[in-house]
């Protein structure tokens, strides 16, 4: 497969410093009748020099993709967009790019139990006469030095001195093949795609030769062993399994049919039924409604992540219509606000782990983590249901779309899977992917289903009805994936993967372009790099620079524009895994069929017949009887809504998680939501348009001697608003937002590099693709977005916006369905303090000065711009009497201050 990939690159003239292919192949190759075009049976011919486009159904869709005039046929211009397409694109069943590069075979297979399989004792008399005479004296003479037990520092975790171990392979995986020409260890031999070795000059040709051949007799060792591995016998899982699926969320819903039939003088919706009757059960009386006012900035909020304008809150305050109708209308036009996306989209990212960075011990960049985000905001602002949305993120790059345009949306969706944290610094690669496959599951597990599968992996859940032979079943179909998600391989950085480039023709944003002025800056660092001198002291930097550098002007073709590369998954060699005893790489067990967590009742356990098995979780977890994705979901947006999930602990619904607090509405509400299409936006519609939402936030005293945590919803909530809302708010009500979405990210002018390279730029008069001008906050690294709304900053694993990072923004490494809400001075002192602050709230007092004459309307006009309100008497009486003695500062100085005080207040900080 490797051979003809790289024939047909040949072919057509790919080029390996550009990463595409030439423009220099004809059409009148393929062109049999010489009429200018070729039709799909002439098309087809490609397939001789790929083999996986030889399939009829990869050819006519890459055939459809490039007839962009659809008459049955390509001209020269059409195939042209062909050599626009890399060789490690995605999978042939994309319908504009059926070209992919070859799958490994998975290094996984050498920690399977089979490596000790008896057979490869069986060596004839002329095998084992080849081993000793070709083979073994050149691995003594040669290798044994790096990679034998008396070697002292065993290089690569490879050791070549017994052939249990030598078949076993070391941190790149097994390094035979049945092919000579994909066996690493040949590979190695004639110094292609790794390393020389050994390292101190080529072996000769017919040396390398004998050992091809070898390679080809599948490596026979007549060595005697005493360092057989075998299997270790999995224990007897005591797990009970009958008391383990009793639990209550492993059941199906059961939703109540007797509260909806039910009738009280308050409520106006199946949830308000059955939120008074759990209040009545309990002796609690729901408080009065909130005003207008209050709801308008309630729901503003909550929805947009953004306060009303005065303009806005006049309007609704003053609507002719009841309040449930005023209410209604002001939702749907929330709903389809770009700024719902915006905000809504940045609670999933929360759980989706997203960041553009790997964090841990190395911490590079990932340039295209951006395209994710963007995704899940227009999955948001779409409606798209939320079956489709886990789906596509799951498995986007295996099911079908209705253009070309859904179809690249559905494989940056799978980007979910590679953006979570990893060690790059990591040598062995089998180690390297058996903690990606953890991490996946971990999110996979407790972002979608609400299970804490990951704890099985050393042994069995300690408290649910979770083995290790379910966490290994679930395993394995992330092991028969592959995660690309970049890098450039340089000192510290080991493991890598490369990126999809989709075509130019898919109508995508690209991000910034490079100007021919910072190309030739860039190609001049470069140049400079490559000729320093390989000093001892300096080898180490000049291999990261120059990686680094190259890894920038990689992203983007020669005309400056930013090529469409994503992060994202895609089918790998499937495998099984074994049982790993206490997780250990080097202790393998009872081999475990792919397959899915079996303590949950509902829909049936499909059997994984082909590929990865993606698809066949993802449509495990959006059956409809399945009892944990919809009730994960909808508990998950209800905490948004109204502060507190109904389930407490939305990424725990196991055993020990808290219980639900109204289970009958937690199912009926799920059940809704999947008999409703899986719409998000209607599900938020029937939750804000209850009674139970619009009741005020002020307490009574005999409800809270009953139920002091406001678990039963007598009052709503004051929800301190998230970090990204908090700092969104301030350029809202100071007039500098700017609601414009940037296109791309600045980490795409970063490169590949570490995160860690910031701090070199500080202090510095940033130049184009080469750095930032920085100061205090990470904000002004990325000037360019320090009007922009918060979501669209840069998400550094380890290297958080200061201001953000004040105001409880979560760790990005960790699903996180529920941030921390703590009170500190820090967050006080931000108001009083921060450039940002003070900048803000200096432009509004501009504007108040200039728009208003007298003190008290420029009093009023702050309370309704920052509060949505306006001021009490005493309040009034004490902004009047700070501004008159503040008369020995500027009337600037004057106003910025109380500007900042008003935005310093919890009630700023929080909805009402």
């Amino acid at each position: 497969m490797r051979t003809c990939v790289l024939l047909f690159c040949a072919f057509v003239g790919f080029s390996s410093a550009h990463g595409q292919m030439g423009r220099s192949f004809p059409i009148t190759r393929l062109d049999q009748d010489n009429d200018g075009e070729l039709t799909l049976e002439e098309f087809r011919k490609i397939g001789e020099f790929v083999p996986r486009l030889q399939a009829e159904n990869a050819n006519a869709a890459t055939f459809a993709g490039l007839d962009q005039n659809n008459d049955s046929a390509i001209d020269a211009r059409e195939f042209e967009r062909l050599f626009t397409l890399r060789r490690d694109q995605t999978r042939a069943d994309l319908p504009f790019d059926p070209i992919a590069g070859p799958v490994a075979g998975n290094p996984l297979r050498a920690v399977l139990p089979n490596f000790a399989d008896e057979s490869l004792d069986e060596v004839t008399p002329a095998q084992a006469k080849f081993f000793h005479d070709r083979i073994e004296p050149v691995l003594t003479a040669k290798c044994y030095s790096c990679h034998s037990e008396l070697s002292g520092q065993l290089r690569g975790s490879l050791r070549l001195d017994d052939k249990h171990h030598l078949r076993r392979g070391g941190a790149s995986g097994s390094i035979l093949d049945e092919d000579p020409a994909d066996s690493l260890l040949v590979m190695a031999l004639h110094g292609e795609d790794f390393s020389l070795m050994p390292p101190k000059g080529r072996l000769p040709d017919n040396v390398i030769k004998d050992f091809e051949t070898w390679v080809s007799m599948n490596a026979p060792d007549p060595r005697e062993s005493e360092d057989r591995p075998v299997e270790v016998e999995l224990p007897e899982s005591s797990i009970d399994w009958e008391g383990g699926r009793a639990h209550w969320s492993y059941q199906q819903l059961r939703p109540s049919q007797r509260i909806e039939t039910s009738s009280d003088p308050w409520s106006t919706s199946t949830i308000d039924r059955y939120l008074y009757d759990a209040m009545k059960q309990r002796g609690l009386n729901p408080v009065a409604d909130a005003s207008r006012g209050q709801l308008i900035r309630r729901v503003s909020l909550d929805l947009t992540g953004l306060p009303p304008t005065p303009e806005q809150v006049e309007r609704f305050v003053n609507d002719s219509r009841d309040d449930a109708a005023a209410l209604n209308a002001l939702v749907d036009r929330l709903l389809e606000s770009p700024q719902f996306g915006e905000h809504w989209g940045r609670h999933w990212l929360d759980v989706a782990r997203f960041a553009e960075s790997s964090g841990k011990e190395v911490n590079i960049f990932y340039p295209f983590a951006w395209r994710y985000r963007d995704y899940v905001i227009n999955a948001f602002n779409n409606d798209t249901p939320y079956d489709r949305f886990i789906t596509e993120q799951l498995a986007g790059d295996l099911i079908a779309a209705k253009d070309s345009v859904q179809k690249a949306q559905s494989i940056i969706a799978t980007g979910y899977l590679a953006i979570g944290p990893k060690s790059h610094i990591q040598r062995d690669q089998r180690q390297f992917l058996l903690d990606v496959i953890d991490e996946q599951v971990d999110a996979v597990s407790r972002g979608i289903m609400g299970m804490t599968i990951a704890c099985a992996r050393c042994h069995d859940h300690k408290f649910d009805a979770v083995s290790q032979k379910d966490y290994y079943a679930l395993a394995g179909i992330f092991a028969s994936s592959e995660a690309l998600f970049g890098g450039a391989r340089t000192v510290q950085v080991n493991r890598t993967t490369g990126l999809i480039e989709l075509p130019r023709f898919v109508d995508l944003p690209v991000g910034a372009t490079m100007t021919s002025r910072e190309r030739e800056f860039l190609e001049r660092q470069l140049e400079q790099t490559e000729q320093m001198p390989a000093t001892q002291a300096g080898r180490v930097a000049k291999i990261v620079r120059t990686a680094t550098l190259k890894s920038k002007l990689s992203h983007y073709d020669d005309d400056g524009n930013a090529r469409k590369l994503v992060m994202c998954t895609r089918e790998a060699d499937p495998i099984d895994l074994p049982v790993f005893l206490r997780g250990e790489l080097d202790r393998p067990s009872e081999i475990v069929t792919r397959g899915f967590p079996t303590v949950i009742e509902g829909p049936e356990l499909p059997e994984i017949h082909e590929g990865s098995g993606r698809l066949d979780l993802a449509a495990w977890l959006t059956d409809p009887n399945h009892p944990l994705t919809a009730r994960v979901m909808v508990n998950r947006v209800w905490q948004h809504l109204f502060g507190r999930g109904l389930v407490a602990t939305p990424d725990n619904f196991g055993t020990t998680g808290r219980l639900p607090s109204h289970p009958e509405l937690l199912d009926y509400l799920a059940k809704s939501f999947i008999d409703q299409g899986w719409s998000v936006k209607t599900l938020i519609r029937e939750m804000v348009s209850t009674r139970a939402y619009r009741l005020d936030s002020t307490t009574e005293a005999a409800n809270e001697s009953i139920d002091p945590d406001n678990v039963y919803l007598w009052k709503h909530p004051r929800k301190r608003l998230p970090a990204e809302s908090i700092r969104d708010s301030v350029l809202h009500v100071c007039g500098t937002l700017d609601l414009e979405p940037p296109v791309g990210s600045p980490v795409l002018r970063l490169g590949e590099g570490q995160v860690r390279s910031l701090e070199r730029f500080r202090g510095r008069a940033g130049f184009g693709m080469m750095g930032y001008a920085a100061s205090e906050t990470s904000t002004q690294e990325f000037p360019e977005l320090s009007q922009s709304r918060s979501v669209y900053l840069p998400v550094l694993r380890d290297h958080i916006d200061p201001i953000l990072d004040a105001f409880d923004f979560p760790d990005a490494s960790l699903v996180t369905g529920e941030r921390e809400t703590t009170t500190v001075a820090s967050q006080s002192l931000f108001f009083m303090n921060d450039p940002f602050a003070i900048e803000n709230a200096t432009h509004l007092a501009r504007s108040l000065i200039h728009e208003f004459d007298s003190t008290q309307q420029r009093v009023e006009a702050a309370f309704e711009t920052i509060l949505a309100r306006s001021p009490r008497a005493d309040e009034r009486k004490l902004a009047i009497g700070f501004i008159d003695q503040s008369k020995r500062t500027t009337p600037i100085r004057a106003w910025t201050l109380f500007c900042q005080s008003l935005m310093a207040t919890a009630e700023f900080r929080s909805t009402p």
